[in-house]
């Protein structure tokens, strides 16, 4: 395997032209630049889920307090009609 690896190696070195080079180095840098871009997008995706997580939990929270704040107020209503 390793043979064949270094075969295919030396073969792509011999018929290889300056301007097959150049470009074949052109074709691996607009890769590796897509690569970079794709990273930062996803990057900036995972900001954003995280920001959209926390705004998620505050609202659940605020759901809740208020939430307790009803079933309070209604237990002190209650007790006032029964006792008033």
């Amino acid at each position: 395997m390793a043979t064949t690896a270094v075969n295919d190696t030396e073969k792509l070195a011999s018929e290889a032209t300056p301007d097959g080079l150049t470009k074949a180095q052109d074709e691996a840098e607009a890769s590796q630049s897509a690569v970079t871009d794709a990273q930062a997008q996803l990057e900036a995706a995972q900001e954003a889920e995280s920001t959209a997580q926390t705004a998620v939990d505050h609202q659940k929270e605020t759901v809740a307090k208020a939430s307790q704040a009803v079933v309070e107020k209604r237990s002190y209503s209650d007790k006032c009609y029964s006792s008033c």
